[in-house]
């Protein structure tokens, strides 16, 4: 989870993605002050996954970075042309 001391704190998705001018918009459950970067695969079954760049809004310049959460819940804009993949957030 994203806090271990809470048994309902899970880092999950909390919304259907958003299409934001040309970007697809990722909505993730997190903890204010906790760390977190966006990665993908076009393998589901994947060992190895790669950062992606994404920005902090639908405008904003995509970048692959570390992002620290300053509520519940971050929002992680990707762009949508590209191959087909898998995301998934995690926190180093």
């Amino acid at each position: 989870g994203t806090g271990p001391n809470t048994a309902a704190s899970v880092l999950r998705f909390v919304d259907l993605p958003s299409a934001v001018n040309g970007r697809l918009g990722l909505a993730v459950q997190t903890v204010a002050g906790r760390r977190y970067t966006l990665q993908a695969s076009a393998d589901l079954t994947a060992l190895v996954w790669d950062a992606v760049p994404f920005a902090l809004t639908p405008g904003g310049t995509p970048a692959v970075q570390n992002v620290t959460a300053a509520a519940e819940t971050l929002t992680l804009y990707v762009e949508t042309a590209g191959p087909h993949r898998f995301y998934r957030v995690v926190s180093p």
